[in-house]
């Protein structure tokens, strides 16, 4: 499980990447999952290829497979009811037009697995251009005794992290 320090770990080392690219989000490319190996099972990271296409490029050993299925290579909002998707893209349009980071508490049941509370931090990063186009983030996730339904996530709520560029009205 992810430990709460590791968020900090997370939110320092893309601090430091900023640092090196010159107060800018900092690349893709800049990022070495070398440097932050303990973090490694509990990240993931997201690509936007289209405005309603979140594709999920890699998933940590210890995230993978809590939804039932592989995530890697599946768009995000595909795992959503209507509300939470329409929720999670707004969350996401914020992430890269701002840009900002996130703090999202979520719920996740599948099947007859118990039900898990996942506290994710999002963190921007930049394509070649220098556009914000990926969302690396790492998730801590802790068995919930509440009630979900069964195959949903819900997000319980999305607070945005000042990075220096602002942040959503309201956030």
């Amino acid at each position: 499980m992810a430990r709460l320090e590791y968020f900090d770990d997370l939110l320092n080392y893309w601090h430091r990447l900023r640092a090196e690219a010159d107060g800018v989000v900092p690349s893709r490319q800049q990022f070495n999952p070398m440097e932050v190996p303990k973090l490694l099972p509990f990240m993931f990271m997201v690509e936007r290829q289209a405005p309603e296409e979140l594709m999920i490029r890699l998933v940590g050993t210890a995230l993978d497979g809590l939804t039932g299925s592989p995530a890697t290579g599946s768009n995000v909002l595909d795992r959503y009811g209507a509300q939470e998707r329409e929720a999670h893209l707004a969350t996401y349009d914020n992430l890269f037009s701002l840009p900002c980071g996130a703090w999202q508490d979520r719920l996740l049941k599948v099947g007859d697995d118990p039900c898990y509370h996942t506290r994710t931090i999002l963190l921007p990063f930049a394509d070649r251009q220098g556009a914000p186009r990926y969302v690396i983030g790492i998730s801590r996730v802790r068995r919930h005794h509440g009630d979900a339904s069964e195959g949903d996530l819900h997000q319980l709520g999305t607070e945005y992290i000042d990075l220096g560029f602002g942040v959503p009205n309201g956030g």
